[in-house]
């Protein structure tokens, strides 16, 4: 099983994001009614998701067991793919792979390494209805961020939901996966906002 060792570029990062994450949810829960709280808490629990996926991307790269995984794999988790060049060598390039599939990727990854079978894989982590849920929660942050219309701005109820139940499902997952204990995500875990 990898080593999740964060060196100190990613222990500021983690630092960083899990105070958003907490800042965010403390004023979602004072004014739930507010529609910046429901967009920030959104926007802050999916760039902790990425950055937690890229702190877990650099421990599955540094953890000298991706020999184990078919060869592709070092290329899809240092996002990059292989062209040729002027010349006809090979040259890496950024390969600009979709937020959800490449956290899918590192998620599988992790697991395999840890000795997880593919069924394990599919009813431990996609097979579950928080996958669904993160899924959704990917689509609604992603409307946030490119809205084509004002309305796209406006988070209801149920989208709301919809990224909590994302949220819980993530903390569950990584706390498995890296072994948290869960009284650690007990906050996360149990918060039920009220509907507005």
């Amino acid at each position: 099983m990898p080593q999740l060792v964060l060196d100190e570029q990613s222990k500021s990062l983690a630092s960083s994001l899990v105070l958003d994450i907490f800042e965010s949810m403390n004023a979602l829960m004072a004014n739930n009614a507010s529609q910046y709280a429901r967009r920030t808490y959104i926007r802050t629990f999916l760039s902790f998701v990425e950055g937690f996926a890229r702190v877990l991307r650099r421990a599955i790269l540094d953890s000298g067991q991706l020999p184990t995984l078919p060869s592709e794999w070092k290329a899809i988790l240092e996002d990059q793919k292989y062209e040729p060049g002027a010349t006809g060598k090979p040259e890496a390039t950024e390969a600009r792979h979709r937020f959800r599939n490449l956290f899918a990727a590192t998620l599988r990854a992790w697991a395999l390494l840890e000795g997880k079978s593919e069924d394990q894989i599919t009813s431990e982590i996609f097979g579950i209805n928080g996958w669904h849920q993160f899924k959704k929660a990917v689509d609604i942050r992603d409307d946030l961020m490119h809205p084509k219309i004002g309305k796209s701005l406006d988070v209801d109820d149920d989208q709301l939901v919809v990224c909590i139940e994302a949220a819980k499902w993530f903390a569950k997952i990584s706390a498995t996966l890296i072994g948290l204990p869960l009284k650690e995500i007990d906050a996360i875990l149990n918060w039920k906002p009220e509907k507005k």
